[in-house]
Order: C-alpha cells, then sequence, then structure tokens
C-alpha cells in the first residue's frame, strides 16, 4: 500500500492569510483553501513555501494534475534537501496508480535527499514489488500465444519482405485453398486485430534493472548515513 501524501502546512510569519488558508485546509473547506493560498501567492510571491501548502490543497480539492505542477514549481524554486525530498515525494504519492514509473523516479529523487524519509522508501519498494508481480503475470502467458505475438512482430518488422512471399505463396498455390475455404493461419491472425504486447524477456529485464537501480540506492543512502547522521522526521 502506497503511503499518503505528505501534508505538512508552513507557518508563515506575519501573514495572516495563509494562516487562513491552513485553517480552512484543516477543515476540510479544500477550494477554500485554493483560493485564499492563491491569493496569498499573488501578493506575496516570493513566499515560495505557499506553493507546498497550495499543492496539497489542490490534491485534496481532486485537481490532481494541477497539483503536481505546483508541487514540481516549489520543487525548483526550493532549496535541495528535505523540502526538495517533501515535494518529490507528493509527486511520487499522485502518481503512483497511474505512472508507476514515474512514481518510482519521484521517490528515488526524495530519498537521495532525504535517505531518512521511510514513507518514501516504503512506497519505492511497494511499487518495485508490483513490477515484480507484473513480471510473473507475463511469464504465465501461454507459450502458444507468445509465438502468435513474436510471429505478428515479426511481420510488422518486415512488410516488404512478407508481402514479396506472400505474392509468391498465392501464385503457386491459387488451387490448393483449404476445402472450407477458410484463410490460411496467418490470415487468421492478420484479422484478429490483435497488437502485440510486451514480451516476457522484455519485461525482464526493466524488472532487473530497476532491482539493480534500488541496490544502488540502497548502498549510497548506507554509504551517506555512515558519514552524516540521517535527518529527523518531517517537521519543519
Amino acid at each position: 500500500m502506497i503511503a499518503t501524501l505528505f501534508a505538512v502546512m508552513f507557518m508563515l510569519q506575519l501573514m495572516p492569510q495563509p494562516m487562513k488558508g491552513n485553517e480552512a485546509y484543516r477543515s476540510e473547506q479544500y477550494e477554500d483553501a485554493v483560493r485564499i493560498y492563491r491569493e496569498a501567492l499573488e501578493q506575496n510571491p516570493q513566499e515560495t513555501r505557499l506553493l507546498f501548502n497550495l499543492g496539497n490543497a489542490l490534491s485534496m480539492s481532486g485537481d490532481k494534475q494541477e497539483s503536481i505542477e505546483t508541487f514540481k514549481t516549489f520543487k525548483s524554486a526550493a532549496a535541495e534537501g528535505e523540502e526538495g525530498a517533501n515535494a518529490d515525494y507528493n509527486i511520487g504519492t499522485l502518481l503512483a496508480d497511474e505512472d508507476p514509473e514515474a512514481a518510482i523516479e519521484s521517490f528515488i529523487s526524495a530519498l537521495r535527499q532525504n535517505p531518512g524519509d521511510e514513507d518514501a522508501k516504503h512506497n519505492l519498494e511497494s511499487l518495485l514489488k508490483q513490477q515484480q508481480q507484473q513480471e510473473q503475470q507475463q511469464q504465465n502467458q501461454d507459450p502458444n500465444q507468445d509465438e502468435q505475438q513474436d510471429q505478428e512482430q515479426q511481420d510488422q518488422q518486415n512488410p516488404d519482405q512478407n508481402q514479396e512471399q506472400n505474392q509468391e505463396d498465392s501464385g503457386q498455390n491459387q488451387d490448393s485453398d483449404s476445402a472450407d475455404g477458410s484463410p490460411p493461419p496467418d490470415q487468421q491472425s492478420q484479422q484478429s486485430g490483435q497488437q502485440p504486447k510486451i514480451q516476457p524477456r522484455e519485461a525482464e529485464a526493466l524488472l532487473d534493472a530497476l532491482e539493480q537501480r534500488e541496490k544502488d540506492l540502497l548502498r549510497a543512502m548506507k554509504k551517506e548515513s555512515e558519514q552524516t547522521a540521517p535527518k529527523k522526521g518531517k517537521d519543519w
């Protein structure tokens, strides 16, 4: 299970409007919070931390795509470190269902900036496990179906050669059609309209790359943790 969005709200001193936005957010008045944060950003565009609060409010109000873009804007304005890691974490959480590969990249980026983030590590491991399960399902496909898909891919890659071969076969075998009038097997596969699917070996290569990437990341995290103490918690 993917851990939930990291929703700490920045507390900006001497700025009553963002405080009202935080109050609206905590009261689950997310659309009001979005409006208040937008107004505060118009008046104080230099307060880039408001973007993080706005991204959370947009997510909770159901505007996932704009929330992702807002977190990306915040990340580009924030310094490297825990703030950028939190933005990457939230982006990964929002992408986990629709684009797992992009989510994996975001969680890896979050862990590079904050190796002590246990939630990001948990989410990364969950997505990699899903990738492995998908690989196993693909390996359990009917071997005959795999062979048919390989043949279809080969036909698509060599259309000119296949066309010439078909013309030769047609000239030599005009009188040798089957008694029931059914088309040859290769024509049946083309008429079925099946599109080639990802092959097990391709999925296996992808999974191996992801597993190697996770191992490299964990080694880097271990090395860094030996040099510097990990950051504590997610409070600002």
